[in-house]
């Protein structure tokens, strides 16, 4: 039952792009690559042949969390920070999201026929839709839901 559950949200999401597992990032090759480490940036996507090839950020630069980014972040240029983190920077206060962890900017309203289809964070904006979309995918996940429900009592009437 657990596993109908995974698909769903796999199904949910590939509508919007492709799904890949929480440690890897989605390549513009449409494959799904692991992440790159603290302090460390994606010098090469990976390939059925290698995994991602890493590289780690320059002096004055940063990243503070696994990434599929190809850039570091600048680092503030009243301290230096180090591979890994920027002392000047800090997580926004809820409503408000930063990137790079300076200048934090309201999260976007969505407004009209637009739906909040991912939440925003403190280093991601909100994204908005056509809310139509995200009835589509409600009544393609609860479809999904009940075939597999169905097949699965079928199932069980057989061994009885």
């Amino acid at each position: 039952m657990l596993a109908v559950f995974v698909v769903l949200g796999c199904v949910s999401f590939l509508a919007q792009g492709l799904c890949c597992r929480p440690k890897e990032y989605s390549t513009r090759a449409e494959q799904c690559c692991p992440m790159c480490s603290e302090g460390t940036i994606v010098q090469r996507d990976c390939t059925s042949h290698s995994g991602t090839r890493c590289s780690r950020c320059k002096n004055g630069t940063f990243m503070n969390h696994p990434n599929g980014l190809d850039k570091c972040f600048t680092c503030t240029s009243c301290d230096s920070g180090t591979s890994r983190e920027d002392a000047q920077c800090e997580p926004c206060p809820s409503g408000f999201f930063s990137e790079h962890g300076v200048n934090c900017t309201d999260w976007t309203a969505c407004s009209g026929t637009q739906a909040t289809l991912r939440e925003g964070s403190s280093i991601t904006d909100v994204v908005c839709g056509d809310s139509s979309r995200k009835h589509y995918m409600l009544i393609l996940s609860g479809s999904l839901l009940f075939v597999s429900l169905v097949a699965l009592g079928i199932k069980v009437i057989k061994k009885m």
